[in-house]
């Protein structure tokens, strides 16, 4: 009698040949390198560099709330209670 292949399931804790995540990060860890050095550079010739520290906009763009772009994220028990 043939036997059959057995697939992962949805059920399944852990789907076979995955990383435990320690493996993942000793992976990730050996393709990266530190960035040691830092360069001042005109934005048009920064292309494929990094940033050393982080820019911040002096002000809101776009100059309003925007749920579509930034999101927001609620938690219910910090709603006001009504019935609905």
């Amino acid at each position: 009698m043939p036997t059959i292949p057995v697939s992962p399931s949805c059920c399944d804790e852990v789907a076979p040949g995955t990383l435990s995540v320690e493996q993942a990060r000793q992976h990730i860890r050996a393709l990266i390198t530190p960035v040691a050095d830092t360069l001042t550079l005109e934005l048009t010739g920064a292309l494929d560099h990094v940033l050393a520290e982080a820019v911040t906009s002096p002000l809101d763009v776009p100059p309003h709330r925007n749920s579509a772009m930034d999101g927001y994220a609620v938690r219910a028990a910090d709603l006001p209670q009504q019935d609905t």
